[in-house]
């Protein structure tokens, strides 16, 4: 994706803020952490990704369809892909236990570096500011929501794995934290 945009839109500069702060506190290289819009990683991944996934934009409180002002409120999925440990089959469960706990550190993580933390709205508004759009930025931050009740399989589909087995094998757990409430609101433009 490239890092300099013409003009930068809300949802853009909110995906770009949350992954470039989570690539710096969690020391995550380019080929770790990127924007996604699925949960399918890139082929050359190693043992772990984090996939950075717009969830949505509400209306929000003070929206008004007629008037000159909108609020929007952004949300953000950030999706924790680990590889399982190749272990004989009957150490299946101690696999699932070990990804598993290192998953649950990871999304820990996550949600201590995006929740509540103005870190991630301040550049956000800093990327909007440059890329030319107006100076209302985010006016609330990013907030946990929820996350997923337990780990899910990562079938080799996800990681684009060839198996001999069955494509459904297990290789790996995905984790997903939301953050919701990022809150921008801007007068209406007509065009």
């Amino acid at each position: 994706m490239p890092e300099s945009l013409e003009r930068i839109d809300t949802e853009t500069a909110l995906l770009l803020a949350v992954r470039n702060i989570l690539r710096d506190r969690l020391k995550l290289t380019n080929d770790e952490c990127e924007i996604e819009l699925d949960e399918e990683v890139p082929e050359t991944v190693g043992e772990s990704y984090t996939a950075v996934i717009p969830d949505g934009v509400t209306p929000g409180p003070a929206q008004d369809p007629s008037g000159g002002v909108l609020d929007e409120i952004y949300a953000v999925r950030v999706s924790v892909i680990m590889r399982n440990r190749l272990l004989p089959a009957d150490k299946i469960r101690e696999m699932f236990l070990y990804t598993s706990n290192a998953l649950n550190r990871r999304i820990e993580d996550v949600r201590s570096i995006i929740d509540f933390q103005y870190d991630v709205q301040n550049m956000a508004n800093l990327l909007i500011r440059e890329g030319g759009d107006t100076l209302q930025g985010f006016i609330e931050p990013l907030r946990f929501t929820s996350r997923d009740d337990r780990p899910r399989i990562a079938d080799p589909l996800v990681f684009r794995a060839r198996t001999s087995g069955s494509s459904k094998a297990p290789v790996g757990l995905i984790r997903s934290i939301s953050f919701g409430g990022a809150r921008r609101m801007r007068e209406r433009i007509q065009l």
